[in-house]
């Protein structure tokens, strides 16, 4: 395609589904400090988090609580920060100590529970974008599915989509 062929054009979208485009970066109970009761979650910043431990001589305790801890069917650790901060004294971690998080968030009131978290992508700003390509496919699968929904009205095209569907299932089940 030559740079003639290019058609340029600036549009406004509006999300209406939730929408989420990790950078490949989790977060395990181990990361974070989850207060179930103000539904807040603080990512731990894990230099100034360990020099806090050790300032108020809580090294050695976390270490012991976390080596003696059980783990899961998935291998990750059965063990809560907030949980063991609160029964040593740090009550209020979030409030009391914010330069412990690289960043507070709100949990959603829905949610009951948190495990693995999944960070959002973000540009140089630490802002949350869509980057062009999850836009590009985005609105390919847009175009596609209004070309399947016209093809199954055609009668002339309907039994052909109908053998695609068919082949394409079962490949999926062979493979």
């Amino acid at each position: 395609m030559s740079s003639k062929e290019l058609v340029s054009f600036s549009c406004r979208m509006k999300v209406i589904t939730p929408i989420h485009i990790g950078d490949g970066k989790k977060y395990t109970k181990m990361d974070y400090v989850y207060d179930r009761q103000f539904k807040k979650v603080g990512i731990l910043s894990q230099q100034n988090f360990f020099r806090f431990l050790t300032k108020e001589n809580l090294y050695n305790g976390y270490q012991d609580k976390i080596r003696n801890a059980e783990y899961d069917n998935n291998g990750n650790v059965i063990f809560e920060n907030y949980q063991w901060l609160t029964a040593v004294g740090q009550k209020k971690i979030l409030e009391s100590h914010p330069e412990l998080f690289v960043s507070i968030l709100d949990v959603p009131e829905h949610m009951r529970n948190l495990n693995v978290i999944d960070r959002q992508i973000r540009d140089v700003f630490g802002n949350p974008y869509i980057p062009g390509s999850s836009l590009k496919g985005m609105l390919r699968n847009a175009v596609m599915a209004d070309l399947i929904l016209k093809a199954k009205r055609d009668p002339k095209t309907s039994s052909r989509m109908v053998q695609i569907w068919q082949n394409l299932d079962q490949e999926i089940k062979t493979n």
